[in-house]
């Protein structure tokens, strides 16, 4: 359990850095809630997720059961409710539209993220295998003489972080955005955590040794079977 020790630590570093800066070099200011704080405009902040666990910041509360029940609904790719209300999560209440919705946030857009486009009916024509292959699908024709077309997909950019970090682990652009500028005005609230990097690196073998025992110990803790328990 010493590597989950040590994410726990750099966590927490990394956090004190944040909130270092700010302190240092931020500027007070109101906003939206009505309640006045320091912030700055933008820092690095980086977390190691090896050994099987996100470790949680130690040096504030955090309440872990809304978190994973958001973070769940986060990934099912959906703005609407129903899945936090099933599980008494009440954080988005305030925001919540009369029909249980709150408009294409995070979820949207991490798992169908809206791509719709008009074409020269040429260009599609001369092109329609790349549309096709790219998961494009015809919605209609617009103009005078339906000479453009209305193409559509959906984008699900978890996925393709899972694709590239299985089949190029070392890309330098696998990033997750949720600032849809198209959809902003149709959200309840727009992202604020609303995009991230992914670096991964290749192992030795002692490396992978470590953190084969360390995701064991845990799916060992929690009952959980599977080949690092076996």
């Amino acid at each position: 359990m010493n590597e989950l020790f040590e994410n726990g630590l750099l966590t927490d570093s990394s956090y004190a850095c944040v909130l270092a800066e700010a302190a240092s070099s931020g500027i007070k200011s109101d906003n939206r809630t009505g309640t006045p704080t320091i912030g700055t405009c933008y820092v690095n902040s980086q977390y190691p997720l090896w050994g099987a666990a996100v470790p949680l910041i130690s040096s504030k509360a955090v309440n872990l059961k809304p978190l994973l029940v958001e973070l769940e609904w986060y990934l099912k790719g959906t703005g609407d409710v129903a899945f936090l209300r099933e599980h008494d999560v009440k954080i988005w209440e305030a925001w919540t539209r009369e029909d249980g919705t709150l408009g294409p946030v995070y979820g949207k857009q991490w798992r169908r993220w809206n791509d719709t486009r008009i074409v020269d009916r040429y260009d599609f024509v001369k092109n329609y295998q790349s549309y096709l292959y790219r998961g494009y699908k015809t919605e209609g024709y617009i103009g005078v003489e339906e000479d453009r077309v209305v193409l559509s997909r959906e984008i699900d950019q978890l996925q393709r972080i899972v694709d590239k970090l299985r089949r190029d682990p070392t890309d330098r652009r696998i990033m997750m955005s949720a600032w849809n500028v198209g959809e902003l005005e149709d959200m309840a609230l727009p992202p604020c955590h609303f995009m991230y990097h992914v670096w991964s690196r290749e192992l030795g073998f002692e490396e992978r040794l470590r953190q084969a025992n360390a995701i064991g110990e845990v799916h060992a803790k929690y009952l959980h079977e599977s080949r690092y328990t076996a």
